[in-house]
């Protein structure tokens, strides 16, 4: 079973009690959080999430605890725990010629998985990973563009150092020139 949902970025400090402090808000207004990815940055971390309730996330944290927050729809797939189903679903959707951006999963009991899949249209994914036929993506063609014209060749002048140089080489006596050269 899949669904298109909304997934949430948060980027955080990355210092202690940070994600913490996130989740606490969440949980003080009953959001529950399906499924949860946090990557590393330089100074930040990015925490990605899919909640059971997404708009009133996207509330709490725009509002009474503002953070610097984005949301993407994403497919969100829950899927056998198991060898080879990840594989399944990431193939259907190769075939269909959809990438992938990302993906993470949460697993629980009961053998079942959740895996978010972040891709650039989740609503084609969601027909791929169940098997259905999916039109393969309009390609979009690049307009040519128009060449530059050429440039104008300038003609070479001789560097003014260089004349300068000459002038005062045949002005000297050729004992000096060679007595120059030596050195």
């Amino acid at each position: 079973m899949a669904k298109v949902k909304r997934e949430i970025s948060v980027t955080l400090e990355n210092r202690p009690g940070r994600l913490a402090h996130v989740c606490g808000c969440l949980a003080d207004r009953n959001v529950n959080l399906v499924a949860l990815s946090a990557v590393e940055g330089k100074g930040s971390s990015v925490v990605r999430f899919v909640a059971d309730k997404p708009k009133k996330a996207l509330r709490m944290l725009t509002g009474s605890c503002p953070m610097k927050v984005s949301e993407r729809d994403v497919l969100v797939a829950k899927m056998s725990n198991k060898p080879g189903a990840l594989s399944k679903a990431a193939g259907r959707l190769g075939k269909a010629g959809i990438n992938i951006d990302y993906v993470y999963a949460s697993a629980g009991g009961g053998g079942k998985a959740v895996v978010v899949f972040a891709v650039p249209d989740a609503r084609r994914a969601k027909a791929a990973v169940e098997g259905k036929k999916v039109k393969p993506a309009p390609v979009k063609k690049a307009k040519a563009k128009p060449k530059p014209k050429p440039k104008p060749k300038a003609r070479k002048k001789a560097a003014p150092k260089a004349k300068a140089r000459k002038a005062r080489s045949a002005a000297r006596p050729k004992a000096k020139r060679k007595a120059k050269r030596a050195v």
